[in-house]
């Protein structure tokens, strides 16, 4: 039986006993107003109420809806940092990895897809005797400072500011009893020069030492030793940079009066002196006036860097 306009027929109405449709089916369908559907696509109801279908949708399309029209077959596109793959009835998106990221002090930022963020400063910090303590999370530490403090440099490094120790400890000297290495604060350069048979009257370099740019102390001794007949009425001592000559007093020792077969030590006055770039020889130098017979000298002369 077939039905009206307004009516929908049952399962009963649609399909007779043999399987096919019914003249009310037939009817049915024709009031729809199906247009031709296309295999593969997919069927919706248009404009006008009836039915219609897409076209054959290749991998990955789906329907997006669009107001006051029908629905419209699209795909899924990539954009920024997302990558979108169109399958066989699958669509996968994937994160193509950092898309933009700065790291900052102590931050290491790495990976693609997973990003791992890492603090590259130091995380923990063991204090034992002598050392800074540090507590507290790693964000926001906290140090403390014992009695006394020693921070090991492991590496050059160059300080832009005054050093301010804190008295009466000071600054801790080394204890080692191991050289300093060259050019820092306490190196030490020395030489003698064995005795020497000096001539009367004459200027003469025992020994010398080569010195760096820097500010140095410099210290020695000399001693002359006279034979049994030999009479002194001049002896004299001194550090210079200039060879073959003596510096003036005070920088200088030297005396002035008559002895017969002297044997005498004397320490040589302390120079403080400031070398430039490029370096200075400085020159242990003596000169002695005696008569009848021979006068000998040995002089050592030591520099310290002290700054």
């Amino acid at each position: 039986m077939a039905g009206t306009y307004n009516q929908i027929p049952t399962k009963t109405q649609f399909v007779n006993s043999a399987g096919y449709l019914t003249q009310s089916a037939a009817f049915y369908l024709q009031q729809l107003s199906i247009g031709v559907l296309t295999p593969s696509g997919i069927v919706f109801v248009n404009n006008i109420g009836g039915l219609a279908s897409t076209g054959p949708l290749t991998n990955g399309q789906i329907l997006v809806g669009e107001t006051g029209s029908v629905p419209n077959v699209t795909t899924l596109g990539s954009g920024t940092g997302i990558n979108v793959v169109n399958g066989l009835g699958t669509i996968t998106v994937n994160n193509t990895g950092l898309l933009s990221a700065t790291a900052g002090s102590g931050i290491a930022i790495t990976g693609t897809g997973a990003i791992t963020i890492d603090n590259t400063g130091v995380l923990v910090v063991t204090g034992t005797n002598n050392q800074i303590d540090v507590s507290g999370p790693v964000s926001n530490p906290v140090l403390s400072l014992p009695a006394t403090v020693e921070i090991a440099i492991l590496n050059a490094a160059t300080v832009n500011a005054a050093i301010n120790p804190t008295y009466p400890a000071g600054v801790v000297g080394n204890a080692t009893g191991a050289p300093v290495s060259t050019g820092s604060i306490g190196e030490i350069i020395n030489n003698d020069s064995g005795v020497f048979t000096v001539t009367s009257g004459v200027a003469t370099d025992l020994t010398s030492i080569p010195l760096t740019a820097g500010i140095w102390m410099i210290t020695g001794a000399a001693s002359f030793i006279g034979a049994p007949t030999t009479v002194n009425t001049i002896l004299s001592a001194g550090f210079t940079n200039t060879s073959g000559s003596l510096p003036v007093t005070p920088f200088a020792y030297y005396t002035n009066e008559s002895h017969t077969a002297i044997q005498r030590a004397v320490a040589v006055p302390t120079q403080i002196v400031n070398v430039a770039s490029g370096g200075q020889t400085w020159y242990a130098t003596t000169s002695c006036s005696f008569t009848t017979s021979t006068l000998t000298v040995q002089m050592n002369i030591t520099a310290t860097r002290i700054a």
